[in-house]
């Protein structure tokens, strides 16, 4: 019975540390350069733990991934916002693989208005 208990106990202290190291980190985007793309938005992932968007560039598809929903929405761009066929351009840091089109997003600017979304 013990033993079970300790199991059990084991497993429910892992589960929150399980969940935070499914979160990826930052160090594989490119820390010093930093890339700028302005397109359409093909598809918009609006939830946690970042939003999410898909563009075309040159005939790439590119991953956006944007701040957390709260941060998103805190700082205005809201999911009304980011509509199919806006044009959005972005500033961020590039995936340092480069067979990944994807970038971390720190400045966003649709409608107009330029959104700051680091931290």
């Amino acid at each position: 019975m013990k033993l079970a208990y300790a199991i059990v106990l084991a497993l429910a202290l892992a589960a929150p540390g399980g969940a935070a190291l499914a979160h990826h980190g930052w160090s594989t985007y490119e820390p010093s350069k930093t890339t700028t793309l302005e397109a359409q938005v093909q598809a918009v992932r609006y939830a946690n733990p970042h939003v999410e968007v898909d563009v075309t560039v040159n005939g790439q598809k590119w991953l956006l991934t944007l701040a957390p929903v709260s941060r998103m929405q805190t700082r205005g761009v809201t999911e009304q916002m980011l509509k199919v066929g806006q044009t959005i351009k972005i500033e961020g840091k590039r995936s340092l693989d480069p067979k990944r089109f994807e970038v971390k997003v720190e400045a966003i600017t649709v409608g107009g208005k330029t959104t700051g979304l680091r931290a």
